[in-house]
């Protein structure tokens, strides 16, 4: 099992392909961390679902699980058929291929579609449960 540090103190939920994407066709450096710490840009990929923050988080490597349900009501993210957390430390040399094979990243197959995330943290375990909600129409 695969458990992930939270770099700076936090994990970033995103879409895989959509993501990626996104830096391609806005010609963004591998530096997504730079790119977000302006406010406009954070909000811009956040509204388009692309990428959803978990922050404060302790110390620790945290194995991660995940259930799917349908009774979401306003979305968070949006799923191209994978989503992948990693900590949001990692996102200041962003590379989808290297996290994954330096397990740096967890990547989870959803469904396509737009869910609502909820989380619940167990620190004492380093554990986080998340679950995706898939929203029917918004």
């Amino acid at each position: 099992m695969i458990r992930l540090f939270p770099e700076l103190y936090g994990f970033a939920i995103f879409s895989s392909n959509g993501l990626q994407e996104y830096i391609k066709q806005n010609s963004l450096s591998k530096n997504l961390l730079k790119y977000l710490e302006d406010e406009s840009n954070s909000k811009k990929l956040m509204e388009q679902k692309l990428i959803y923050p978990i922050f404060n988080m302790d110390e620790g490597l945290y194995s991660f699980e995940y259930i799917l349900s349908e009774d979401g009501k306003k979305s968070h993210i949006k799923s191209d058929g994978s989503l992948a957390v990693s900590g949001v430390g990692y996102l200041a040399d962003f590379s989808y291929k290297d996290l994954i094979k330096n397990q740096k990243a967890i990547e989870f197959s959803v469904p396509q579609g737009k869910y609502e995330i909820e989380f619940i943290v167990d620190n004492q375990n380093e554990h986080i449960m998340i679950k995706f909600k898939r929203v029917k129409s918004e």
